[in-house]
């Protein structure tokens, strides 16, 4: 593994979930773990969305935060 190496911890193929995306940043950096949100332009074959990267050693703390917040958020349908 290469030092640096990120991965998306959260992606949609929507642009309009660039707010969610900026929360959950909000969420992982007020826990310490440094992240970015990567915006994924819109082609002909796909509508374009947006990821949430974090280095691949942060990356299992990182889901574990998200999925905790996404479970207690209200409001949320259970899948």
């Amino acid at each position: 593994m290469r030092d640096n190496e990120l991965t998306a911890v959260f992606s949609a193929d929507d642009i309009t979930a660039n707010a969610e995306a900026e929360v959950l940043k909000s969420l992982l950096e007020s826990a310490g773990i440094l992240s970015f949100v990567r915006h994924v332009p819109p082609t002909f074959q796909r509508p374009g969305g947006v990821r949430l990267m974090v280095l691949v050693e942060d990356s299992a703390e990182a889901e574990a935060l998200i999925r905790d917040a996404m479970e207690s958020a209200p409001g949320q349908v259970p899948n």
